[in-house]
């Protein structure tokens, strides 16, 4: 049995204790996240503006225009090579390698390339097409690069490349879980890419 003074006694003290408890947790400092603060770098690249970046091997690789600057850590960088002639559109990371498109423009001309690098400095051309590509990734073996004009493809085994006109404009391409998904500009389905209905979002059935 609890007496009517204790159960007031208890009250009383449950009242004097809240405003305690509500400032300790109102003014308790939140734990701050790593991605709320973001620095400016100068990763000294030529162009006015970073344009891609990817990591891997132990290196930060980041392009724009005819300039590749790389940073073991993400703070300190070095403008460590320049290609004349050939621009860098996008670079990603997988399989152990660097994998980029590049540009490159004579006269009124343009040339698109897959290359390959293991370090993002020493590039080996892959590929060459005069349709405009505009992202590259690895995965599963396979070498997939995207564009508005064209999807092509290799597997590391051969490097025998194919390519064919897709119904959409294609901007980016990343691969997970098995199977290469793009981003693109309309609704199509066809060499076994399928349109998934949230977004313009395209994923891949045979290159898994």
């Amino acid at each position: 049995m609890i007496f009517p003074s204790l159960v007031s006694a208890r009250r009383l003290q449950a009242a004097l204790w809240a405003p305690v408890f509500a400032s300790f947790f109102l003014t308790a400092p939140a734990v701050a996240d790593p991605l709320d603060t973001w620095f400016v770098r100068s990763p000294g690249v030529g162009a006015s503006a970073v344009g891609s970046v990817a990591y891997g091997n132990g290196t930060f690789v980041a392009t724009e225009g005819y300039s590749v600057s790389t940073s073991n850590d993400g703070t300190n960088w070095q403008n460590s090579f320049v290609y004349p002639g050939f621009n860098f559109v996008a670079i990603s990371f997988g399989g152990g390698a660097f994998y980029a498109v590049l540009q490159q423009q004579v006269m009124t001309n343009y040339s698109y390339y897959v290359a390959k690098s293991l370090d993002g400095l020493n590039w080996n051309l892959l590929y060459q097409t005069p349709s405009a590509l505009s992202a590259v990734a690895m995965g599963n073996g396979k070498v997939v690069a995207v564009g508005q004009n064209a999807i092509a493809s290799a597997s590391l085994d051969d490097m025998v490349w194919t390519e064919f006109k897709p119904a959409a404009a294609l901007e980016y391409v990343a691969f997970g879980i098995g199977r290469f998904v793009a981003v693109g500009g309309s609704t199509w389905q066809g060499a076994d890419w399928y349109y998934r209905d949230s977004g313009w979002i395209f994923s891949s059935g045979d290159f898994q």
